[in-house]
């Protein structure tokens, strides 16, 4: 059996194909917005959160993130704070190496923490689906259900 190549197909062929991810790689890369706020621009539930836990402290960068239908936003504390909220403005995410105020942590967590790591203290927390993570300050890293009940030490 003999197989005839059209040059015009094969060339057409690599065309579409770079076509089709060219298309893909910007549709991709364009998906990706991110805005930087001002002051004013925060959403008022998290200039509560931050007034109620983190009272006195300035935001120094606070930024609206949106890829595809996922929206976060990112707020920078002075002193290095990082917090991270959802589209509903829901903390997800919070990160201090000094130590994260109690008043932020659950408190079937907090308990956990104190009873067993009495010496140590919070620098991370992160909600993740059905999980809480905590990291302290000796990187001892903690797993938690939702409801703050202990799962594991997390290495």
């Amino acid at each position: 059996m003999q197989h005839i190549y059209n040059k015009n197909s094969i060339k057409m062929k690599r065309f579409l194909l770079l076509l089709v991810v060219s298309v893909f790689t910007i549709g991709f890369s364009s998906c990706e917005k991110q805005t930087i706020l001002e002051n004013k621009e925060i959403p008022e539930p998290i200039k509560v959160f931050i007034d109620e836990h983190f009272p006195g402290i300035k935001v120094e960068i606070a930024s609206k993130n949106e890829e595809g239908l996922s929206v976060e936003y990112v707020i920078v504390l002075s002193g290095n704070i990082h917090l991270e909220f959802d589209k509903k403005y829901k903390i997800k995410e919070m990160e201090f190496s000094q130590g994260l105020p109690d008043s932020v942590i659950p408190d079937p967590i907090l308990d956990y923490v104190k009873a067993n790591y009495p010496k140590n203290f919070i620098v991370s927390w992160e909600r993740e689906k059905n999980r809480q993570y905590v990291e302290l300050d000796n990187d001892v890293e903690l797993v938690f259900d939702d409801n703050g009940e202990f799962i594991k030490v997390d290495f």
